[in-house]
């Protein structure tokens, strides 16, 4: 404790040193703080899909480059869910907004178009009532649609009443079925991108709609792609055989129509894979360039903590004169540069904090789930452990350098003495 005491005693004496100090730590600090939420959050954080290691995404390849799109057309699908034994379902999408009748007003807000497939795919299971079922595909049958969770609190009430409610999207009266798990992100909206192809990002859509097969000969072509395809696995089957089977497809399907399918076949990828591939590939080189940061900071921060001991030789020199050891000159020195590391990830998680809000706005459109990453209690203890391991490395070398410097300086003194 009174090291402690004296430790911060003399960072107030300093206060120049000090502030140096500590932003420069909050800088290092902050940013790993900043990189280690974001690669929990694009690496690591569930996908919130039951059973979501089954969960896949089916993409054309071509066979002369090896280009892959996203981009199915809707007899692709037919021919995927009938000619394979790998999937136990088979689903696609489409989003498009709507004008929602609010009382006198209207609202233009975003659906998803879905298969009756997709919710099993995605493992979903209903909040409350039910989620789709084949027939409501069927030509003439009643329009439903699934609310989000979301929408179901925040303005219709949150009250199961809401079930059988009618709302009105597009002029059509639709009957509410069901309401989707809370905090359900459907991360397959594409995002066209410059140099790169798509994007994909997490959105919450408040309405899903049934969707039937397309008319006309424009959504019915086998040149007409324009839907995503996502799979569930059955229990058993791996990637491995489920791809085997779509290209052995893709070769029957490019010689029985060539004029669409040639030299195209089709490939599978998990779900995860397809979502964070492009980010999870940035977040090690980011990782690694921040670290190096942080190790500028600790050699910069040591040099300053050896050229401060020049003009603190006198008052260690009578703290060893006194008896002072030199471990416990040297736990009095660390002492001042684990303060110093704490104050520094303090203001480092300030710093994160407010990086990564304006992360959030930049990069919400690109980068799937990144709004949930935050400073919580997980990310805390990383910075207290990041502050506890950079004050031990520029720390510990200046204290055992000047530890041994002033025990000769003291025992020049005391023969000059005698």
């Amino acid at each position: 404790m009174n090291d402690l005491k004296f430790a911060f005693r003399q960072l107030l004496k300093n206060p120049g040193f000090t502030a140096v100090a500590v932003l420069t730590l909050a800088l290092g600090i902050g940013a790993n703080t900043v990189v280690f939420s974001v690669a929990r959050t694009v690496m690591f954080r569930p996908l919130g899909f039951e059973g979501e290691d089954r969960l896949m995404w089916i993409q054309r390849v071509n066979t002369q480059t090896g280009a892959s799109e996203n981009q199915l057309s809707w007899q692709d699908l037919e021919d995927i869910r009938a000619a394979t034994q790998s999937f136990e379902s088979v689903a696609t999408d489409n989003s498009h907004d709507a004008n929602w009748e609010v009382g006198d007003r209207i609202e233009r807000v975003p659906t998803v178009h879905a298969t009756t497939h997709l919710p099993d795919a995605l493992g979903l299971r209903a909040a409350l009532g039910r989620l789709f079922v084949p027939s409501d595909a069927d030509a003439g049958a009643e329009p439903v649609v699934l609310i989000s969770h979301e929408l179901w609190q925040s303005r219709l009430g949150g009250s199961s009443d809401v079930l059988n409610q009618i709302v009105r999207l597009d002029k059509k009266a639709r009957r509410i079925v069901g309401v989707l798990p809370p905090g359900f992100q459907f991360p397959i909206h594409r995002v066209p991108s410059a140099g790169s192809g798509n994007i994909v990002r997490a959105e919450q859509k408040p309405f899903w709609l049934p969707m039937s097969a397309p008319r006309g000969e424009d959504g019915t072509s086998r040149g007409a792609r324009m839907f995503l395809g996502i799979a569930r696995l059955k229990a058993g089957v791996t990637e491995a055989t489920a791809r085997a089977e779509l290209v052995a497809l893709g070769k029957r399907l490019a010689a029985e129509h060539p004029e669409s399918n040639r030299n195209w076949s089709f490939t599978v990828l998990s779900f995860r894979d397809q979502i964070f591939g492009r980010t999870r590939q940035g977040v090690p080189l980011l990782g690694a360039a921040v670290a190096a940061v942080l190790l500028i900071c600790c050699v910069n921060l040591a040099n300053l903590l050896l050229a401060r001991g020049v003009t603190r030789q006198r008052e260690l020199a009578v703290r060893l004169a006194l008896g002072a050891g030199r471990a416990r000159l040297v736990r009095a020195l660390m002492m001042e540069s684990v303060l110093l590391s704490l104050l520094g990830g303090g203001a480092g998680i300030a710093f994160a904090h407010g990086a990564l809000q304006i992360i959030r706005d930049l990069a919400s459109s690109t980068v799937p789930f990144i709004r949930e990453a935050t400073v919580d209690g997980t990310a805390i203890a990383f910075t207290a452990g990041v502050s506890l391991f950079t004050a031990l490395i520029f720390g510990l070398l200046p204290a055992l350098r000047q530890s041994r410097a002033e025990a000769a300086d003291a025992l020049r003194t005391g023969t000059r003495a005698t």
